[in-house]
């Protein structure tokens, strides 16, 4: 896979573009409400769709690198979420 890059421990790591994040996100999204979420982690199935969801990709991506990737994108992605909430709970308290 041309995708693939190894460094020098060996150890390989998958490139991702703005449009497999947003699918990864998506995709997690809709297994947080589906419920297929504990303990403040996504569950094997959630991890399984994402893999199902991410097949088509230019480079199909394993449990582990969809894993590692949510690590970083989530953290973002959650704090956009908190964002868009502190800014809504304004704008709605300054309209009463």
């Amino acid at each position: 896979m041309a995708e693939d890059n190894k460094d020098d421990k060996g150890k390989t790591s998958t490139a991702w573009n703005v449009k497999e994040e947003t699918i990864l996100i998506e995709t997690l999204v809709q297994q947080k409400i589906a419920g297929n979420w504990g303990d403040n982690n996504p569950k094997k199935m959630a991890w399984t769709a994402c893999e199902t969801a991410l097949a088509g990709t230019v480079a199909p991506k394993s449990a582990n690198s969809i894993k590692n990737c949510w690590q970083r994108v989530g953290f973002f992605y959650l704090n956009i979420c908190a964002y868009i909430h502190i800014y809504s709970s304004l704008k709605r308290s300054t309209r009463s």
